[in-house]
């Protein structure tokens, strides 16, 4: 499991987007801006991950890695994956 938060924007998530006069203004001056055609959700969500570790030998590996989360946001699933390569050389 993941907690976490999650968000879209409504156009990514195929839902017509907010365009009144007054969403239009949604910064309303102290800094943090409440965009109406972003949508977010906080919760625990599942997650999958697999990975592999090489190494050569003492100085040298190779690490691959990869996740997948699902989350629904205003009934559609959003699919996230997360990939992760990473080479290290020690002395």
């Amino acid at each position: 499991m993941k907690l976490g938060a999650a968000g879209a924007g409504r156009e990514f998530l195929g839902l017509p987007l907010i365009t009144t006069v007054q969403s239009l203004d949604f910064d309303d001056g102290d800094g943090d801006s409440d965009d109406p055609n972003f949508e977010s959700r906080l919760g625990a969500f599942p997650e999958v991950w697999a990975g592999v570790e090489w190494h050569r030998d003492r100085w040298f590996s190779l690490n691959v890695q990869a996740a997948h989360t699902y989350v629904r946001v205003l009934g559609t699933s959003v699919h996230l994956l997360h990939e992760r390569v990473g080479v290290r050389f020690s002395l």
